[in-house]
């Protein structure tokens, strides 16, 4: 059972993202591309991802602008993503693009917090420049919160890295911050680390015993502390377990090597990408529908978020408090 605070957290964020939003019950999932055509897109997925349509929301020719993370911003109306060897920003239709941080190295997974008002990004391909930063919104105040040294002063002997750190995950009303990178001390192992956001107490929480056991993408649950997350490497599953590592579960198997995944916990929903596929799925893994959105072997989908979602029914605001909190957990009738 979810706890009171965190029913009334998710009661102010319902507050947030309804005061954005039309009437209608809706899900948009962004996700971004770096194969075939680097670009950033958005799949309609209200009630399903079938029938919905896909939108191309900004496209970057040239093959090496690579947005391989992503981050929605909706109480902002905001997209941040990677666009070579930086950040940028645009609108949720993909007018007005920015570049708001210029970057010696490239730019890994995106994550945003518009509580705080901070963005947050790893940066990938540079040993000695690896890392883990925040910045303002706007892309001032660029903040170091960890670095390899810095890790290594903080936690000698252990073996937590900045190292490939292709996921970040913000636990926004606990102030804390998630990351995977290689473990130093066994190649190939992906380990999931935790700290507070400015950087202090960071500690392990788990590691994959080899890289087709590791963590691939990933996507957490804080209310109820578990990770959802892809495995490749030849195993191709996707999997839950706590967020330290017990009660492994496999969700999905047999369908090919699964990448990028996201949730919607308001429909216990998940979505993730295998090839141009993007599947839509119950949390418990069951199959609601799926979406072919390129055929191309070159297609590759970096990251998938969950854009917005939207409590039908205006009247429902009379319920407010913890009666809200259960409405946003009860699933919305799909037709």
């Amino acid at each position: 059972m979810r706890s009171p605070s965190t029913c009334r957290w998710r009661f102010l964020a319902a507050l947030l993202f309804l005061s954005q939003a039309p009437t209608a019950y809706a899900v948009d999932v962004y996700y971004s591309e770096t194969g075939f055509d680097d670009s950033v897109n958005r799949q309609e997925a209200a009630p399903f991802v079938a029938s919905g349509s896909t939108t191309t929301l900004i496209s970057l020719p040239g093959g090496t602008r690579d947005p391989r993370g992503i981050a929605v911003d909706r109480v902002n109306g905001k997209i941040y993503y990677g666009d070579g060897l930086s950040i940028a920003r645009m609108n949720l239709d993909g007018s007005s693009a920015t570049t708001l941080i210029t970057l010696s190295s490239a730019p890994g997974d995106i994550e945003v917090d518009p509580v705080s008002g901070k963005i947050f990004y790893s940066t990938l391909f540079a040993p000695a420049g690896n890392g883990i930063f925040s910045a303002n919104l706007d892309g001032t105040g660029v903040t170091p919160i960890h670095t390899n040294a810095s890790l290594a002063l903080a936690m000698a002997p252990s073996t937590v890295t900045v190292n490939d750190v292709n996921n970040l995950s913000i636990d926004i009303a606990a102030g804390l911050l998630y990351w995977t990178a290689d473990d130093g001390d066994v190649a190939g192992k992906i380990g999931l680390n935790v700290s507070s956001t400015t950087g202090g107490g960071v500690s392990q929480l788990f590691v994959g015993t080899s890289r087709g056991d590791s963590i691939d993408r990933m996507d957490i649950d804080f209310d109820e502390g578990d990770v959802y997350y892809t495995v490749g490497s030849g195993t191709d599953e996707v999997r839950r377990s706590t967020l330290t590592g017990t009660g492994v579960t496999t969700l999905v198997s047999g369908l090919g090597r699964p990448g990028a995944i996201a949730l919607d916990l308001v429909n216990d929903d998940l979505f993730f990408f295998v090839g141009g596929r993007i599947y839509q799925r119950e949390l418990d893994g069951t199959a609601i529908s799926s979406k072919l959105i390129l055929g191309g072997s070159s297609f590759a989908a970096s990251d998938l978020q969950v854009g917005g979602v939207v409590v039908p029914e205006t009247s429902t605001w009379i319920l407010v408090g913890t009666g809200l909190c259960a409405l946003l957990r009860r699933r919305p009738l799909r037709q």
